[in-house]
Protein backbone atom coordinates (compact mmCIF):
# COMPACT_ATOMS: atom_id res chain seq x y z
CA UNK A 1 0.00 0.00 0.00
CA UNK A 2 1.20 3.46 -0.84
CA UNK A 3 1.24 5.54 2.36
CA UNK A 4 0.29 8.60 0.30
CA UNK A 5 -3.17 7.02 0.04
CA UNK A 6 -3.57 6.91 3.82
CA UNK A 7 -5.14 9.80 5.69
CA UNK A 8 -3.21 11.58 8.43
CA UNK A 9 -5.35 10.00 11.19
CA UNK A 10 -4.67 6.53 9.79
CA UNK A 11 -0.94 7.16 9.62
CA UNK A 12 -0.94 8.61 13.15
CA UNK A 13 -2.72 5.49 14.43
CA UNK A 14 -0.29 3.17 12.66
CA UNK A 15 2.69 5.09 14.04
CA UNK A 16 1.27 5.06 17.57
CA UNK A 17 0.60 1.33 17.24
CA UNK A 18 4.17 0.69 16.17
CA UNK A 19 5.50 2.56 19.21
CA UNK A 20 3.14 0.71 21.53
CA UNK A 21 4.16 -2.62 19.98
CA UNK A 22 7.81 -1.66 20.35
CA UNK A 23 7.37 -0.79 24.03
CA UNK A 24 5.44 -3.97 24.80
CA UNK A 25 7.96 -6.13 22.94
CA UNK A 26 10.59 -5.15 25.53
CA UNK A 27 8.71 -7.21 28.15
CA UNK A 28 6.66 -9.70 26.15
CA UNK A 29 6.97 -12.22 23.34
CA UNK A 30 4.79 -10.53 20.74
CA UNK A 31 4.77 -13.60 18.49
CA UNK A 32 3.21 -15.49 21.36
CA UNK A 33 0.65 -12.77 22.04
CA UNK A 34 -0.28 -12.39 18.34
CA UNK A 35 0.25 -15.87 16.90
CA UNK A 36 -2.06 -15.26 13.92
CA UNK A 37 0.13 -12.39 12.76
CA UNK A 38 3.45 -14.17 13.11
CA UNK A 39 3.00 -17.45 11.29
CA UNK A 40 6.42 -18.46 9.92
CA UNK A 41 7.81 -14.96 10.56
CA UNK A 42 9.19 -13.23 13.60
CA UNK A 43 8.22 -9.76 14.83
CA UNK A 44 10.44 -6.84 13.89
CA UNK A 45 13.22 -5.90 16.27
CA UNK A 46 13.17 -2.52 18.00
CA UNK A 47 15.68 -1.16 15.45
CA UNK A 48 13.60 -2.51 12.57
CA UNK A 49 10.50 -0.85 14.02
CA UNK A 50 12.40 2.45 14.20
CA UNK A 51 13.31 2.06 10.53
CA UNK A 52 9.74 1.20 9.51
CA UNK A 53 8.46 4.10 11.60
CA UNK A 54 10.72 6.46 9.67
CA UNK A 55 9.57 5.08 6.33
CA UNK A 56 5.89 5.47 7.21
CA UNK A 57 6.39 8.80 8.95
CA UNK A 58 7.79 10.52 5.87
CA UNK A 59 5.71 13.63 5.59
CA UNK A 60 3.69 13.77 2.44
CA UNK A 61 6.21 15.39 0.10
CA UNK A 62 3.52 17.69 -1.24
CA UNK A 63 3.47 19.33 2.19
CA UNK A 64 7.09 20.44 1.85
CA UNK A 65 7.37 20.68 -1.94
CA UNK A 66 7.25 24.45 -1.60
CA UNK A 67 10.68 24.37 0.10
CA UNK A 68 12.64 24.93 -3.09
CA UNK A 69 15.91 26.76 -3.65
CA UNK A 70 13.95 29.90 -4.56
CA UNK A 71 11.86 29.66 -1.39
CA UNK A 72 14.96 29.08 0.76
CA UNK A 73 16.72 32.06 -0.82
CA UNK A 74 13.71 34.34 -0.25
CA UNK A 75 13.07 33.11 3.30
CA UNK A 76 16.69 33.17 4.40
CA UNK A 77 17.72 36.26 2.46
CA UNK A 78 15.52 38.72 4.32
CA UNK A 79 18.62 40.35 5.82
CA UNK A 80 20.66 40.15 2.63
CA UNK A 81 22.27 36.70 2.96
CA UNK A 82 23.07 35.08 -0.37
CA UNK A 83 22.96 31.29 -0.55
CA UNK A 84 24.61 29.06 -3.13
CA UNK A 85 22.75 26.15 -4.70
CA UNK A 86 24.76 23.84 -2.44
CA UNK A 87 23.72 25.77 0.67
CA UNK A 88 20.08 25.62 -0.40
CA UNK A 89 20.35 21.88 -0.99
CA UNK A 90 21.78 21.34 2.50
CA UNK A 91 18.91 23.36 4.00
CA UNK A 92 16.32 21.46 1.95
CA UNK A 93 17.82 18.13 3.04
CA UNK A 94 17.60 19.25 6.66
CA UNK A 95 13.96 20.29 6.15
CA UNK A 96 13.20 16.87 4.66
CA UNK A 97 14.90 15.08 7.54
CA UNK A 98 13.04 17.12 10.14
CA UNK A 99 9.76 16.62 8.27
CA UNK A 100 10.32 12.87 8.29
CA UNK A 101 10.75 13.07 12.07
CA UNK A 102 7.65 15.22 12.41
CA UNK A 103 9.76 18.10 13.67
CA UNK A 104 9.55 20.56 10.79
CA UNK A 105 7.53 23.75 11.06
CA UNK A 106 7.13 26.16 8.16
CA UNK A 107 8.50 29.06 10.16
CA UNK A 108 11.68 27.12 10.85
CA UNK A 109 13.50 27.41 7.50
CA UNK A 110 15.27 30.64 8.45
CA UNK A 111 16.27 29.18 11.83
CA UNK A 112 17.43 25.93 10.24
CA UNK A 113 19.68 27.96 7.96
CA UNK A 114 21.04 29.95 10.94
CA UNK A 115 21.82 26.73 12.81
CA UNK A 116 23.52 25.15 9.78
CA UNK A 117 25.59 28.32 9.23
CA UNK A 118 26.59 28.42 12.91
CA UNK A 119 27.75 24.81 12.64
CA UNK A 120 29.73 25.54 9.46
CA UNK A 121 27.53 23.31 7.31
CA UNK A 122 26.54 26.12 4.94
CA UNK A 123 28.43 29.27 4.01
CA UNK A 124 26.12 32.12 3.09
CA UNK A 125 27.56 35.37 1.84
CA UNK A 126 26.55 38.14 4.22
CA UNK A 127 26.27 41.86 3.42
Amino acid sequence: MNTNQLRKREIATILASLRLFQQQAENMDMAEIFPDHFINVSPLSSAEIDELYSVINITDRREIDYVTRDFVRRDCGVYGAVLSDEDCDVIIAEVQQLAEQGKFHHTGVYWIANSLAANGMIHPTLP
